[in-house]
């Protein structure tokens, strides 16, 4: 996702350079290239935290299950 937005700004400062006839500030190109770094960084993460959570509530939920089956083999069966 990061590198489409990338693509697109610079797309879009080379077409303003190219309509102005003048060049940009290469301090434009590495304040941009942070700012979507730290965007990227940001949704890794993100994305990462997703996952792990997602796993984390797989296993209670396993857990869960477990400890209900072993639960259930030892409580004794009454039959009225």
């Amino acid at each position: 996702m990061t590198s489409e937005l990338a693509a697109i700004a610079a797309f879009f400062v080379a077409f303003s350079e190219h309509m102005r006839d003048k060049p940009l500030p290469a301090g434009i190109f590495v304040g941009l290239s942070v700012v979507l770094f730290w965007y990227g960084a940001y949704e890794a993460w993100t994305k990462k935290l997703r996952e792990l959570e997602k796993s984390q509530q797989h296993i209670v939920e396993l857990e869960t299950r477990l400890t209900e089956n072993s639960e259930k083999k030892q409580s004794p069966h009454t039959t009225a």
